[in-house]
């Protein structure tokens, strides 16, 4: 990995770390230079404002999300159908070790209710994954996919909110999960 690429990733955390301790409103460049060890001229090289920071942030979040669909995918067997059970499970025991990630979501929202720049590419990147999720789905109807898709994105990304709050295990809800997600794609 190239210096630039290591200081962009070590910004982002450090901003990511700030966003869910100190909120959005607590997130300010001056304190990411701060906790990065470096100039503020250096963090604005890399991220000219706050926006293009924050978008830098839900850009690595999704990422996180996309990698973790193939990382399931390299792991599972290369059958055209996957174990919606077994995937449900490990997305779910992911979101336990990255609960910093999944926590500055619900700020990240908050935020681009105001920001319509924002929450076009926080869409953007939701149709990316609806996409990659019909592309794992790819063997049945598309229209079924899309359903399926349109139940488990915003599914998790309350999960990732609320997991705490829900009096079921992770086995308890991935069986949940593919149960209704099977009937959608076999409808």
């Amino acid at each position: 990995m190239n210096q630039s690429v290591t200081t962009k990733t070590q910004i982002i955390q450090s901003a990511l770390e700030l966003l869910v301790s100190s909120g959005l409103e607590g997130l300010t460049m001056r304190k990411v230079a701060s906790q990065t060890g470096r100039s503020l001229s250096n963090v604005q090289h890399h991220f000219k404002n706050k926006q293009v920071l924050v978008c830098a942030i839900v850009e690595h979040y999704f990422e996180l999300c996309s990698n973790l669909i193939d990382e399931f995918k390299t792991v599972t067997t290369k059958a055209k159908q996957y174990d919606n059970y077994e995937f449900f499970l490990f997305c779910l025991n992911h979101f336990d070790d990255h609960t910093d990630a999944c926590r500055f979501f619900r700020e990240i929202w908050a935020y681009a209710l105001r920001d319509p720049e924002l929450e076009a590419f926080l869409v953007r990147y939701q149709r990316q994954t609806i996409e990659q999720l019909c592309c794992f789905w790819s063997a049945y109807p598309k229209e079924n996919a899309l359903k399926a898709a349109a139940l488990v994105l915003p599914y998790f990304d309350g999960y990732s909110l609320h997991s705490h709050s829900i009096d079921l295990n992770n086995h308890e809800v991935a069986l949940l999960m593919s149960d209704l997600v099977e009937r959608l794609l076999k409808a």
